[in-house]
């Protein structure tokens, strides 16, 4: 059946992650170093948060309608926007499709809405909170508003019945978050799924699902969460200014958002043995992951993806390239020792 306007309502999602040849080093399984491609990333959000308003608009004015409390142009007018809300998200899926066909097989990775704190969406208004970075973000806003949600996953259901996909859920935190994202996504499917019964066929097809480890929480309890996702994606950002209680964004701690302090490096560790009691693999999409001296370290660790800007992609490849398995595990023990960032920074510099 023809595909609707929220088709890609769904690329609201933060990360789409264009597979970039893999690299090896001596005595190492095949890694993979990835490019994000995030240029369509505001006009598709943008898009998909004003139908959201729009249609909300459209619903409370045909109610006043009805109740004989509003009048029909309010309504001829929130059916306008709405209709060209419509197109442009219409819009925003063709472009969306086009970059997934560009993949040539390979996974097209996407993230969830990801909105709250530093990332406001225009369109999705919420009342002011005390702390937003400890608030309403990510899948708590996700599962706060499963019309959202849900029109995310139903589209991105339909993407997969052509491209092979990875979804993954951000901010993550218990495993009762991670239970009722896969509800979400199993109703969208069944959705999906019946609007596909009627031209038939065809088997279901298979979508990866991950979690943004974002706050300690998910990394310590990484061995629970495994048993219900297929990977991890770390943010190391985000951990970073979680463990170290350090807003990213105020330069008077500026000193302790290191992303290389071995409180971070081991919450990193853990996540890696949580993982591997399930067999799933971990991945690095924070700033660190596009950093050359950081890259044997990370390996070292277990990690076995790194998520970066395009410009960073040669030189991370020549360092993995250039570093053997076991030197990269004996420089992940000596890191995990250290007592301070610099210690570690040290280190990577030394030759």
């Amino acid at each position: 059946m023809p595909r609707t306007a929220p088709l890609l309502a769904a690329l609201c999602a933060l990360a789409l992650a264009f597979a970039a040849p893999p690299v090896a080093s001596a005595q190492q399984p095949p890694d993979s170093v990835q490019a994000q491609v995030d240029s369509a990333e505001a006009d598709v959000r943008a898009a998909a948060a004003e139908r959201q308003s729009a249609e909300a608009d459209l619903q409370r004015f045909e109610a006043l309608l009805v109740a004989n409390a509003g009048s029909r142009k309010q309504r001829d007018d929130a059916l306008t926007r709405r209709d060209v809300a419509t197109a442009r998200v219409a819009a925003a899926r063709d472009r969306a499709r086009a970059a997934a066909e560009a993949l040539e097989g390979r996974p097209l990775l996407v993230r969830t809405l990801d909105a709250g704190a530093d990332k406001p969406i225009a369109g999705l208004e919420r009342e002011p909170e005390a702390n937003p970075f400890l608030g309403m973000r990510g899948i708590r806003l996700g599962l706060e508003r499963p019309e959202l949600l849900g029109a995310q996953l139903r589209a991105l259901c339909r993407v997969a019945a052509d491209h092979r996909l990875r979804i993954m859920f951000p901010m993550v935190a218990t495993t009762d978050e991670l239970a009722a994202a896969r509800v979400a996504l199993e109703e969208a499917r069944d959705q999906v799924g019946d609007e596909r019964a009627p031209g038939g066929g065809g088997a279901e097809p298979v979508i990866e699902v991950g979690i943004m480890v974002e706050v300690p929480s998910a990394a310590l309890m990484a061995s629970s969460l495994a048993g219900d996702c297929d990977f991890f994606s770390i943010g190391t950002n985000d951990l970073t200014q979680y463990a170290m209680a350090a807003d990213r964004g105020n330069e008077h701690v500026a000193d302790l958002n290191d992303p290389l302090h071995p409180a971070v490096l081991r919450l990193i560790a853990t996540t890696v043995e949580g993982a591997a009691t399930r067999d799933r693999w971990v991945g690095i999409c924070g700033e660190l992951a596009g950093d050359e001296l950081a890259a044997p370290l990370l390996l070292g660790l277990g990690v076995r993806e790194l998520s970066m800007a395009a410009p960073a992609i040669a030189a991370v490849k020549h360092a993995v390239r250039s570093t053997s398995l076991d030197d990269a595990r004996t420089l992940a023990s000596s890191a995990l020792a250290c007592a301070t960032a610099a210690e570690v920074r040290a280190m990577l510099a030394s030759p």
